[in-house]
Order: structure tokens, then sequence, then C-alpha cells
């Protein structure tokens, strides 16, 4: 079956309706779980930083350095973990929301469980593989060190950014740049890869495999894909950081408390969509069956006489 990109988004907007409390339910989940482990990750350290100011103030200085890193290394694994859990659990129910018209929350945690780890080894690799794009700062970074001045203070510190010498200028504009065409490309290869894993049970390396064939198979489509997605997205978190304007210049901090709210339920509920949007893709560009409800067929028929 074959769906155009317009039909794909309209389509997969009403699997999200028909199933939108057990789609919203594993991002909440997620999102839950991961204020809360940063609340206590904080608490943690402020623990070790009041030790070593209690350490100062004794005449002993004992700073914890490897218990800061120790401690910032697990918790990202944690979170990566989690994130991996629940990614795959979302990835489920949307394949079962966009095959079979139905899914039920409690299926969540076999794909959980199935799939975790390999999700996880994807974000991993996705992130080292976005990671290279510091490549094309190489030549700023050098000329930098050859006129004495240290690369991290001026990436770090827009003012200083701002002062670079006219001759280095061309280095960082051509970095950001290509960085960014890097980045776009990337996205384009990388896009499928949680639902090839979940929806055809492929360890993580053939899940990249997959995604990039699917590019290079259906380049036009996925692109328009991809990028449809992300400008909804976009929209998106432009409305939340307007709600949080508006919320804030009308009742102050406690609109500030209001607008996080509204942010958080929207966000879950984006989160759900997109999911359900990437799945509905992944089957139509693999030309597999997918579920069409009678009012959606009914429509397209109206459309096409």
């Amino acid at each position: 079956m074959t769906e155009s990109l317009q039909e794909t988004l309209k389509r997969g907007f009403s699997d999200f309706k028909r199933n939108m409390m057990p789609l919203t339910i594993p991002p909440l989940l997620m999102m839950v779980v991961i204020f809360i482990l940063s609340i206590i990750f904080g608490a943690i350290l402020g623990y070790f930083m009041y030790m070593d100011i209690a350490s100062v103030g004794s005449g002993t200085v004992t700073y914890n350095y490897w218990a800061f890193l120790i401690l910032t290394i697990v918790f990202v694994l944690v979170i990566l973990l989690i994130s991996g859990y629940f990614t795959a659990a979302i990835v489920g129910l949307s394949k079962e929301a966009v095959t079979i018209g139905t899914t039920k929350w409690k299926n969540m945690w076999g794909y959980g469980k199935k799939y975790f780890v390999r999700i996880t080894l994807a974000t991993i690799i996705s992130t080292i593989l976005s990671l290279l794009a510091i490549i094309f700062y190489l030549p700023l970074i050098y000329e930098l060190y050859k006129a004495g001045t240290d690369p991290t203070v001026v990436f770090g510190t827009p003012v200083a950014m701002m002062q670079l010498l006219d001759d280095m200028t061309i280095y960082y504009y051509a970095g950001m740049i290509l960085s960014t065409i890097y980045y776009i490309l990337l996205s384009f290869v990388i896009y499928f890869v949680s639902y090839a894993i979940v929806v055809d049970d492929m360890k993580t390396i053939a899940g990249f495999k997959k995604s990039y064939q699917m590019l290079k198979e259906n380049t036009i489509q996925v692109m328009w894909f991809v990028l449809a997605v992300t400008i909804i997205s976009m929209l998106v978190v432009m409305v939340i950081m307007f709600l949080f304007y508006v919320f804030a210049w009308l009742l102050g901090i406690a609109g500030l408390y209001i607008a996080e709210i509204l942010a958080f339920i929207i966000i879950i509920f984006l989160v759900a969509l997109t999911s359900v949007w990437g799945a509905r893709a992944y089957f139509v560009l693999e030309k597999r069956p997918v579920f069409v409800d009678e009012d959606s067929q009914k429509k397209t028929a109206e459309q096409t006489q």
C-alpha cells in the first residue's frame, strides 16, 4: 500500500487519536522517572558540594572530582537506559496502532524489556555520530591555537565569539554551515533506526543499515517526511515558548508554573504523535499493509472522485 505524505500525516493523526491514552503513557512515565532521578542526582551532587565546602572550612580540602565523575557517568547511563526502554515501548505501541488499529498500554512492558538495550546502544552511536561534526571546526580550532587563544573560552562565550579576528570568522561560519548540513543529512540517515530495531526485530547495527537503505531507496519521500515532522515539532516548540512568555507576562511566577505544566503535556502528546507518524511512514515506505479506518477511506475516495 502506498500513501502520500499528506495521507500518512492525516491517517497517523487518526491512529494517534484512536489510541491516545495508551500511546501517551510511555512518554509520560519516561519524563516522570527522569524528573525524579534528576532531583535525586541534584541532591547527591549538592551533598558532595556541601562536603567540599565544609572541608575548606575545616582546613582539610578533599575535592570529590572522582565522585562527581562517577556519579555523572552513572546518571547518564541510567537516563539512557530509561530513555531506551520507553522509546522501545512507544515505538512498539505505535507499530500496533498503525497496523491493527488499536493497542494496549500494558504491551509496552514487553517491547521495553526486549529492545531497551538495542535502542540505548543506537542512541549512544547516534550521539557519537553527531559529535563527529566537531571535525568541521578543526580549522578554526587550529587557527585559534596559532593565535594563542583558548578555543574552549571562545566556544563557550558568545561575547568572545563575536570578538574573533576577521581572518578567523570564515573558519567559524564554514564550520557552522558544514556541521548544519551534516546534522540534517545524519537525521535523514538515522531517522528509522529505532523503528527497524523494534518493528523488524533487528540488532542495533542492522537497524542503522536498514534506516540507511530506506533513505537510499526512498530518498525524496524520506527527506520530505523528516522535514515535515521536524517543522511541525519546531512549530510546537515555538508555541510552547510563546505560552511561557504570555503566562509569565500575565501571571508572573504563577504563570511560569502553569506554562511548564502545559509544556509538559504538549511534549508528551508530541512525542507520541511523532512516534506514530514514524511507524506509519516506516510501513508505508516498506509497502506493507497499514490500518485505514472507514472514515479515512471514504474521505480519500470522495477527494479522488
